[in-house]
């Protein structure tokens, strides 16, 4: 897997991301606010524009993933499908059954009785 310095760029640019509909969420919610308090006939025009927005940018929000839910895409299956790491347990095994065994065998051993 290779990423891309333009891959890596938008990586750290996600959470920039959030801010801004974070940000547009919020007028979005002060314009329907304004809307509401300030007309008291509210033309279906301007409160379904209002709420469209508001609902848009609330999915947005929703939908965009952080740095951490995209490092975990990118990382993830990368280390999970790697050979090297997968075989990494085997030989953890087999040096502990080793170790066992040598100690068994130490303690198997008579001792020499000390003067």
């Amino acid at each position: 897997m290779h990423l891309s310095i333009f891959q890596m760029y938008l990586f750290t640019r996600v959470d920039t991301l959030v801010g801004f509909f974070i940000f547009f969420l919020f007028l979005s919610f002060i314009f329907l606010l304004f809307k509401f308090i300030n007309e008291e006939k509210l033309s279906f025009k301007s409160s379904l524009m209002g709420c469209f927005f508001f609902l848009f940018f609330s999915l947005l929000l929703i939908l965009t993933p952080s740095q951490k839910d995209i490092a975990m895409i990118y990382i993830v299956p990368a280390i999970v499908n790697n050979e090297n790491v997968q075989e990494l347990p085997n030989d953890i095994v087999k040096l502990a059954r080793v170790q066992i065994e040598k100690m068994v065998e130490d303690v198997a051993k008579p001792t020499k009785d000390k003067k």
